[in-house]
């Protein structure tokens, strides 16, 4: 569809919309003043009134009222919706949900109908508030006594419940477009959608030949249209992005960008705000994911008892009223220590208990007016208050929690206690229903839209990503619990109304003057298709030839060389096995690690792994041993009793949870067996107990060698066994004692012991093997070696060798010293 002698296709088909009306005015003697236009949507009210200046040429000053349903009946009354009404704002009527359940005798199934009650409710809503009020309850009874026949017996007793309890409440409830009943306009004129609504089809049937049906057409003539097809989401967003800037470079004033996909739309935003582009999205993002709806979230996260301690020190961080260098000094201390439950952890410098107080303050349950009080003060408290006042976002957030000062007092009449958990959850449902939208500049260059709304508006170009198999389905699922029979009893849209819808609204977009549509060829490494429509639009008109509005840029290569540091002026006077490790692997990791002492900050309540593992079994056999040191048994199953006593004292001291340790503990009894199989043997060759995780050092040169060796035997004559535990798999450990010359670890322990006469052997413990002993061979020679090797490096690393990043190794590929070396921007690749 083409521009018809310069005027735009939707400014004549409001034309001749308000010609229609002005004629129904004519015919019955009717002034502008008395007619009401009821539009599809609020957007269109100003589309509506430029289109009527349009055509009156300055003859009357008289305007239609062009309204929604919304907009007119709130003209017409202030509604005060009653305790149990349903609101459409889920603030109120997830609390009504919840009181309708317990009284429905449904208690115990609170948690799990309250989502699914407010989801039914809320797709009847409309229905209902299409009922005269006098006529909605026997209607709601109606419809409960036929949606029964689709649900019967004890499988579908809840989705049965559920949906009879959202009639009684919706039919039970008034709304505040029960005003519109008691109006009397003199000419009403309806403009469709892409569908109709049921309130106006309840005025059309109430005032008969009062009422005007009339539709924007649009002349049957195809515009231009481009497809774009991209690799994946992020090709996707980038040549829609540049899409729209090379039409606005063009001199194209008036973009409208369909926003189908969310997460598409939020990345091209981001594109377009860089380019310093004015947006306006008329869409939103959920109120939920702004950074002040996240602080508030957090910060009731910590109040619970149960709040782990990364929870804890994330609320802390956002709390301005806390000092920085306290919280740091906490984290490092908490993170040092592993303490993952906030309960064993001692913060001295609490600000004289403040943040213990307020944490026991917010366990009890209470109402929800004084919960909202409650919060209020301790969000004063903490200092998070005033960033949310000065924040947009942050007063969106407020007002939708009725936060405010004063702002509880809607609850008041709400008597029912809630606890902790029940109140962060209504939180968090009620910013996860409402859009926050930023404010709009001057000038709007872009507006984000649906496709729903793009009925009635003026765009010379519309961009349209999004338009894969699924995100544009052809056949939308129509939501809610109900189904095909009771939606076509109730009223409700089915599959093919909304098939249809989809498709009118397509056409719609189609037959604009330009239209440049993308869909991503694959998304997360799944194939995609392009939507349905796209293939049936493309077997009736031609596409025009498209090209990537993307213009390549030269960027010149900046390599840098590997680095190389000296480490002479930092002071350094202990060096364990693993420093040494890393200087022989890549003596820049020994650098910036040891040297310059920089290190990976690990989280503290991450997901227990292998080497969690590890090092609990190293703590059990810990136990074991001194325990069976003090109290010697031979007995098999004494052995197993002490060392499963010792299993559960390890558990607690790393504070592993029963859940969380579930995959290790299923595989705990067999690496107990083989390891206690494996012991027995070996007491049987003379070997004794002496001592476990021993600290040991050794002075060496201008140095200390320093270590805490797995455990210490000794053998019939007396001489030291060294032994490390190790849980890596056998072949790994195999390589070790093979390759006996580059292994660090067990001639590094032998260094701190003066013996001749040492052994030293790697213990492999696994689930897949039985545990086994590969002792390392002339661990003495070797270790005379590693001792020369040692005060040579340190000889070097004080007369100022370099210290290389050598970029190779298995090493090199785990390496948290990584993005200092910079491996992956050197001129060269090793």
């Amino acid at each position: 569809m083409t521009k018809i002698d310069g005027i735009h296709p939707v400014e004549d088909a409001w034309g001749g919309v308000m010609v229609s009306i002005q004629g129904a005015l004519i015919e019955r003697h009717i002034s502008p003043a008395d007619v009401v236009v009821l539009l599809p949507y609020a957007q269109l009210m100003h589309e509506a009134r430029q289109a009527w200046g349009r055509i009156q040429n300055s003859q009357t000053f008289l305007v239609p009222q062009f309204e929604t349903t919304l907009n007119w009946s709130q003209r017409l009354g202030r509604f005060t919706p009653g305790l149990d009404d349903f609101q459409l704002n889920v603030a109120f009527d997830w609390h009504t949900a919840r009181s309708l359940i317990k009284r429905a005798g449904l208690e115990e199934y609170e948690n799990s109908l309250v989502h699914s009650l407010i989801d039914a409710a809320w797709s009847l809503a409309g229905l209902a508030a299409a009922i005269e009020p006098e006529k909605r309850v026997a209607w709601a009874e109606q419809m409960s006594d036929q949606i029964g026949r689709d649900l019967e017996g004890p499988v579908f007793a809840f989705e049965l419940a559920c949906a009879r309890l959202a009639l009684t409440w919706v039919g039970h409830s008034h709304f505040q477009t029960d005003f519109l009943f008691s109006a009397d306009p003199r000419l009403l004129v309806i403009v469709n959608g892409f569908h109709r609504e049921p309130m106006t089809l309840a005025m059309q049937k109430k005032w008969g030949d009062r009422v005007v049906v009339l539709s924007l057409n649009f002349p049957q003539t195809v515009g231009q249209w481009f497809e774009h097809q991209t690799s994946d989401a992020e090709d996707e967003a980038q040549k829609a992005a540049s899409c729209v800037l090379h039409h606005l470079n063009l001199g194209q004033k008036s973009i409208g960008f369909i926003a189908q996909d969310r997460l598409l739309t939020r990345r091209v935003s981001a594109i377009l705000n860089d380019a310093k582009v004015n947006v306006r999205d008329e869409t939103g993002w959920k109120l939920s994911t702004t950074r002040a709806a996240a602080n508030l979230v957090i910060w009731l996260r910590a109040m619970k008892w149960n709040a782990n301690t990364d929870q804890i020190i994330d609320a802390l961080k956002n709390a301005p009223a806390y000092l920085e260098k306290s919280i740091q000094l906490l984290e490092s201390k908490c993170r040092k220590d592993g303490s993952r439950d906030w309960l064993d952890v001692v913060w001295i410098d609490d600000q004289e208990g403040m943040f213990t107080q307020q944490r026991l303050k917010m366990q009890k349950s209470r109402t929800l007016y004084a919960w909202l009080s409650d919060l209020r003060e301790s969000m004063q408290m903490a200092g998070i208050w005033s960033g949310l006042k000065e924040d947009k976002a942050g007063q969106a957030v407020l007002e939708a929690l009725y936060l405010d000062e004063g702002m509880n007092v809607f609850f008041k009449d709400v008597n029912s206690k809630i606890n902790l958990s029940d109140f962060n959850q209504w939180c968090v449902n009620t910013l996860e229903a409402l859009n926050f939208q930023p404010d709009f500049g001057q000038n709007q260059q872009v507006v984000l839209l649906p496709l729903a709304q793009l009925l009635g508006r003026s765009f010379t170009i519309i961009i349209f990503p999004g338009c894969d198999e699924v995100s544009l389905p052809v056949a939308p699922e129509p939501n809610g619990l109900w189904t095909a029979r009771q939606r076509a009893v109730l009223g409700l849209p089915s599959r093919l109304d909304l098939t249809e819808a989809v498709w009118k609204s397509w056409c719609y977009l189609m037959n604009s003057p330009s239209v440049e549509v993308f869909w991503r060829k694959s998304d997360g490494g799944e194939s995609r298709m392009p939507s349905g429509l796209i293939k049936i639009w493309q077997s009736q008109h031609i596409n025009m030839p498209n090209t990537d509005a993307r213009v390549p840029r030269l960027v010149i290569a900046n390599p840098i060389v590997p680095p190389a540091a000296l480490g002479s002026e930092l002071p350094f006077d202990k060096l364990s096995a693993t420093a040494y490790e890393d200087l022989r692997s890549c003596p820049y990791r020994f650098f910036a690690l040891r040297l310059l002492k920089l290190e990976s900050i690990d989280e503290i309540n991450s997901t227990v792994t292998k080497k969690d593992f590890g090092n609990w079994l190293h703590i059990v056999l810990r136990i074991f041993h001194l325990e069976l040191l003090e109290r010697p048994c031979s007995q098999c199953e004494k052995r197993i009793e002490l060392i499963e006593r010792a299993a559960i004292l390890a558990t607690q001291e790393c504070g592993f949870s029963e859940s969380e340790f579930l995959p290790f503990s299923a595989m705990w009894p067999k690496v107990r067996d083989g390891y206690l199989s494996w012991f027995s043997e070996h007491e049987a060759q003379g070997h004794i107990f002496r001592a476990a995780e021993q600290w040991c050092e050794m002075p060496l040169g201008g140095i200390k060698l320093v270590g805490k060796v797995d455990r210490i035997d000794h053998e019939a004559d007396n001489s030291v066994y060294l032994i490390d535990y190790k849980t890596e798999p056998e072949e790994i450990t195999k390589k070790r004692i093979k390759k006996s010359m580059e292994d660090t670890q067990l001639a590094f322990y032998a260094a701190l012991f003066e013996n001749d006469t040492l052994k030293g052997a790697y213990v492999s413990i696994t689930e897949k093997e039985q545990t086994k002993a590969y002792l390392q061979k002339n661990i003495v020679e070797l270790r005379d070696e590693l001792v020369q090797g040692i005060q040579t490096d340190m000889l070097g690393i004080k007369n100022n060798h370099p210290l290389l990043a050598l970029g190779e190794g298995a090493s090199c590929e785990y390496c948290s010293a990584r993005g200092l070396c910079r491996k992956d921007f050197w001129a060269f690749k090793v």
